[in-house]
């Protein structure tokens, strides 16, 4: 599938704060340089909209450092490659200051077969972070690994946050941990956006809730196609 590309600056620097926290590796590809190197974002100064990385890993990548120098950074944050361009502002010893990058391309993959969700049957959601009202959405698709929700763009969580979520299925409420990972406006529709989410882990019981609403619904798409057919 198409990546997502995250240019919101909250957005950005919340990605970016997940991979310093989980000391993902990088990739990094220099120009006229075949391979690539290594490096890790050590940290992120957001008045100065700069980030801390690592040295070049081998050597030869760090002797090539020089301000200026366009980089091109290739990661994966849990088996979702992330890429960004950024370039370094300043070479220290063992650490570069790099310019904080404008946009993020996130590559998620869908392993998992997704049930699509008329938008007739209004199936809604509700997010709860810590404090605070919940935030309503409605559910588009729908899988084993996670959802597609539609929400509005000012309620809209950031990439990487980690909510409590409740569906209202047809048959039953299905409640669940999730992590969001992309959240993308809608250009034909100023004001919403699709969030993209995975679930932190289902038990036994919301997998066979989730079995019978996805059974239910086939069941109804399938005689609806029948209704309709010559």
């Amino acid at each position: 599938m198409p990546p997502t590309v995250i240019t919101a600056g909250h957005e950005i620097q919340a990605m970016l704060t997940r991979l310093i926290a989980e000391r993902t590796p990088l990739s990094v590809f220099l120009p006229e340089a075949g391979a690539p190197f290594g490096s890790l974002l050590l940290g992120l100064d957001a008045a100065r909209r700069q980030l801390l990385a690592d040295a070049l890993h081998p050597a030869d990548g760090h002797r090539r450092a020089a301000p200026g120098l366009p980089l091109h950074v290739v990661t994966r944050l849990q088996g979702i490659e992330l890429r960004f361009r950024t370039r370094i502002d300043a070479v220290g010893d063992d650490a570069y200051r790099l310019a904080l990058p404008r946009e993020l391309d996130y590559r998620q993959r869908r392993r998992a077969y997704r049930t699509r969700v008329p938008a007739a049957y209004a199936i809604g959601a509700r997010l709860h972070a810590d404090a605070g009202e919940p935030r309503r959405a409605s559910l588009v698709d729908i899988s084993i690994e996670g959802v597609a929700l539609g929400m509005r763009t000012a309620d809209a969580p950031a990439p990487g946050a980690c909510m409590r979520c409740a569906i209202d299925l047809p048959v039953g409420t299905l409640e669940a941990m999730l992590e969001i990972r992309s959240v993308r406006c809608e250009p034909s529709a100023p004001g919403a956006c699709s969030v993209g989410a995975s679930f932190a882990g289902l038990g036994h019981e919301q997998q066979r809730l989730l079995g019978r609403f996805t059974a239910l619904l086939q069941r109804r798409l399938l005689r609806a196609r029948r209704q309709t057919s010559p």
